[in-house]
Formats: C-alpha cells, sequence, structure tokens
C-alpha cells in the first residue's frame, strides 16, 4: 500500500463492519486478525522491501490495538521464517527483523502465523516446537503459535507444481494431494500435532 495509514485505517474499518455492524455489518466477533499473508513471498504475495513491511505492520498493528482493544493482532503468515535442521529454527534476516521490531517497539504480537508444506507429518510437530522455542527466545513467551496454511507437497518439492512442470506431473501431484496419501498424510499430521 501506498499509504500504510490510510490502509490501517480500512482495516480497522473492516473490524468495525464484521464486528460491530458498522456500515450494514455483522457482529462476529471475530477474536483473531492477521497482517498480511507471506510478505517474504516476492512479487506474489508482496511487492515491496522489508523496511516497507516491517513499517507497514506496525501503523497497522497500534492502529487495531488502539481501537480494539479486546482483538487478537499478529502475522505475518510465514511462509518461509528460516532454515529447518528437522530440530532447530535459524530465522531468515526478514523474520528476526520482524521480531525484533515487534520487541522493541512493544508492538501487538499476540500471536505469530506461518506455513508449512512437507510430506513428512513429524516435520510439522517440529517446526511447532522450533517455533516455539525461536518466540521465547525472542521475548514473546506469550504470543501463540498458529500454523495456519498446511499441507501434503508430495517428493517435499514444490517443483511438481510448478507452472514449468508438465501437466501430467502436475495432475499427479494434485491426485496425490487430495488422494490416499494426502488423507493419509493428514491423518498422521493431526495426530502428530496432538503433542
Amino acid at each position: 500500500p501506498a499509504d500504510p495509514a490510510r490502509w490501517a485505517a480500512v482495516c480497522a474499518g473492516i473490524v468495525k463492519h464484521y464486528n460491530h455492524g458498522w456500515a450494514g455489518g455483522f457482529r462476529y466477533n471475530i477474536r483473531y486478525w492477521e497482517i498480511w499473508n507471506e510478505p517474504e513471498n516476492r512479487p506474489v504475495m508482496w511487492t515491496g522491501d522489508d523496511a516497507q513491511f516491517l513499517e507497514l505492520y506496525k501503523i497497522a498493528a497500534r492502529t487495531l490495538r488502539a481501537e480494539f482493544p479486546g482483538i487478537k493482532i499478529g502475522g505475518p503468515g510465514f511462509g518461509h521464517c528460516g532454515k529447518f535442521d528437522g530440530r532447530d529454527l535459524e530465522p531468515s534476516a526478514f523474520c528476526t527483523a520482524f521480531l525484533e521490531l515487534c520487541r522493541r517497539e512493544s508492538l501487538p504480537l499476540d500471536f505469530f502465523s506461518w506455513h508449512c508444506y512437507t510430506d513428512n507429518p513429524a516435520e510439522l510437530a517440529a517446526r511447532a516446537k522450533a517455533v516455539r522455542k525461536l518466540l521465547q527466545a525472542s521475548g514473546f513467551d506469550k504470543s501463540e503459535s498458529h500454523l495456519n496454511e498446511w499441507n501434503y507437497l508430495p517428493g517435499n518439492s514444490w517443483d511438481v507444481l510448478s507452472r514449468t512442470a508438465p501437466a501430467a506431473i502436475r495432475q499427479r501431484a494434485v491426485e496425490q494431494m487430495a488422494g490416499a496419501q494426502g488423507a493419509a498424510f493428514l491423518a498422521a499430521s493431526l495426530i502428530e500435532l496432538q503433542d
């Protein structure tokens, strides 16, 4: 957005519309409000640089907290928050900058959201533990960790779903995701995540 303050005001209007009935709206009492989605996924999800996103988050989070102290504010839906070795997470420079900004500026981070696509159900639980460890090390003991986008990724590679992959390979990957392999992955993942 060219004007982060105006964008934040629009966000506040959306919260008013869905939670307070403003402008013919609703009273859904939606508690969780995520600011953005995968800002590191450029240019698909974000076209600016790190500093521009951090400024947007700062302004939007403060605007929403001031007007709606009872909602939970967080994000940013990291698709890639760092290098994961199976046990520990080495946060990316962008993820580190985000957490440092939130801590330094005392910004709302009621929840930290992240995504994971894999072919290994145990990875979801292991990453969840690593993200919790990262949040605690960054001073966010009370921030919730939200794995809010995840799925089976055949062969643990995006190549099979890319536009450059042959149609037959993409079709096979989608069938695996929607078929027995995907169902087994989802069931196993939910069992793993109970821990």
